[in-house]
């Protein structure tokens, strides 16, 4: 196994954390953390244009289909700069809707998810006691619904152009 990033992951890497420098002191995190976004929305657009939200999405679904490896240098870097931006429900969001959703499911969200702005789209539930399913969640067009008791995480965060 090689465990050296190639050329294109190392330029990633190193643009990445050219961005994220200096980006987040303590009082400015804090704050953030502290917003209703709960990051900084002019960061989370500078990682869109460079098209770092397109990564996890596969080629045919609007994004660029990286692998697992591409996106390591990436998850090292945000979490180096202790990002706030919400990257790894990204990730995780679009791969369970590539791998769980129909087909009408993924032309309607991995697009965007790859590029923010368009909508949005709650990536899970959870409630006090684990991760369960809902009980008596049930589908409805377009979204899902829950007793009060759920709290939804928050929606993919959307970037205006």
């Amino acid at each position: 196994m090689q465990f050296e990033l190639n050329d294109e992951q190392s330029a990633l890497r190193d643009s990445l954390a050219r961005l994220l420098a200096d980006r987040y002191g303590f009082e400015r995190r804090r704050a953030l953390a502290n917003s209703p976004e709960g990051h900084c929305q002019q960061t989370w657009a500078q990682l869109a244009e460079l098209g770092l939200t397109g990564l996890p999405v596969a080629e045919a679904d609007g994004g660029f289909g990286a692998r697992a490896e591409d996106l390591l240098p990436v998850m090292q870097e945000l979490g180096a700069a202790l990002s706030l931006e919400p990257y790894l429900p990204l990730v995780l969001g679009a791969t369970a809707v590539r791998l769980a959703g129909s087909e009408a499911q993924r032309a309607e969200c991995l697009p965007a998810a790859a590029w923010p702005g368009r909508t949005t789209r709650p990536l899970a539930a959870t409630r006090p006691g684990g991760c369960r399913p809902p009980p008596a969640a049930r589908a409805t067009p377009g979204c899902w619904t829950a007793p009060s008791r759920w709290c939804w995480a928050r929606p993919w965060p959307t970037v205006s152009w």
